[in-house]
């Protein structure tokens, strides 16, 4: 359990290191973003996707983190993206990289990452969603600020 976790931080540390290193015309963080964008709303289309995208992108800002670290953040084995809990980011890439909906969740992912001002903002500054229906404990009182498919969508104060 103690290597598990030694590689985990090592993988971590990699990654984060080289955040914005280019394989091919896509970098890693693309590649897991766009993951994550088809793990967590492939099945939501394209506005969907963006919606997360806009997520990503607004706890990025607010919480000062890379889009990279937004979405590798966890709280012991649980991920604050759930498409990642007991799976790595490699692995969740090769789930996902031969999907249909990969290609648009990259377009994405290059918006997150790189012009951000175009995403279409939808989400209303959003930094977290859950299941349409669901109300998760760490909502509180808070109503979701938009319904987005079968997502609802929150903006929380910081953290």
């Amino acid at each position: 359990m103690k290597y598990r976790g030694f590689v985990f931080w090592v993988t971590f540390l990699l990654y984060g290191f080289f955040d914005f290193v280019c394989f091919g015309n896509e970098t890693y963080t693309k590649k897991l973003i766009a993951a994550v964008l088809v793990g967590e709303a492939g099945g939501e289309g394209t506005k969907g996707m963006l919606a997360v995208g806009e997520v990503i992108h607004q706890r990025s800002v607010e919480w000062r983190l890379s889009p990279f670290k937004v979405v590798m953040q966890a709280n012991g084995r649980f991920h604050a993206f759930s498409c990642l809990n007991d799976v790595g980011p490699e692995k969740l890439i090769k789930k996902h990289q031969n999907k249909k909906a990969y290609q648009a969740a990259l377009h994405i992912a290059e918006l997150v990452c790189d012009t951000p001002e175009k995403l279409p903002k939808i989400t209303r500054q959003a930094t977290h969603f859950a299941v349409k229906g669901f109300k998760p404990w760490w909502a509180g009182n808070h109503a979701p600020v938009v319904t987005i498919g079968n997502h609802s969508f929150y903006r929380l104060p910081n953290h």
